[in-house]
């Protein structure tokens, strides 16, 4: 009788195989050879999966955004909208082992990016999605009445988009601490929905 595979434990596997290559020698050393011996897989069982090296990354930058949205579906989104808002906006910064492993991933990736077409691509429709996510989320509030009034929600949305993309560098960098990040934007969220 044929063993049966459960193909979505062993996407996991690769993805977190290739997290771990990244962490241990960047993305330079993410080879076909590097995950089949990281894995203990052939080279034809990954490729069954993931035919390239540029398939292995985007895939790889893919389980970041899956992840993310994954915490984003169990985050308690109770209390007022600032409260609510602070509460999804947590789960980008890196505030912990696990969020700053995938922000520092996210960064191997948006460096790689710049060479890489397709990993540009997967960048690209993740910044879209959650561009449009920040864009709706507050013309919700401002529809609501509950954003500061002149404000832009589109003019706002960049500006909390790249204040989010800002403090995960500083994070990362450690230039800041998780109590100086979480308070500059709990500054920037009370100027923008009182």
């Amino acid at each position: 009788m044929p063993r049966q595979v459960n193909h979505e434990t062993r996407r996991q596997e690769l993805a977190q195989a290739v997290w771990a290559l990244i962490r241990t020698g960047g993305i330079e050393h993410v080879t076909l050879r590097h995950l089949a011996d990281a894995t203990g897989w052939s080279t034809g069982a990954i490729r069954h999966y993931l035919p390239t090296r540029e398939a292995i990354l985007a895939f790889a930058a893919q389980h970041v955004s899956d992840r993310v949205n994954a915490r984003i579906e169990h985050t308690d989104v109770s209390g007022p909208p600032r409260t609510q808002l602070r509460a999804i906006l947590h789960q980008f910064l890196p505030l912990d082992e696990e969020r700053t492993l995938e922000a520092g991933i996210w960064l191997a990736f948006v460096a790689q990016g710049q060479a890489t077409p397709q990993l540009a691509d997967t960048q690209g429709v993740a910044f879209d999605a959650l561009h449009a996510a920040f864009h709706d989320g507050l013309w919700t509030l401002q529809r609501r009445n509950l954003l500061t009034p002149g404000a832009d929600p589109t003019t706002e949305a960049l500006a909390l988009h790249a204040l989010l993309d800002g403090l995960t560098l500083h994070l990362l960098m450690r230039k800041l601490t998780p109590e100086q990040a979480t308070g500059t934007l709990d500054a920037h969220l009370a100027r923008l929905v009182p």
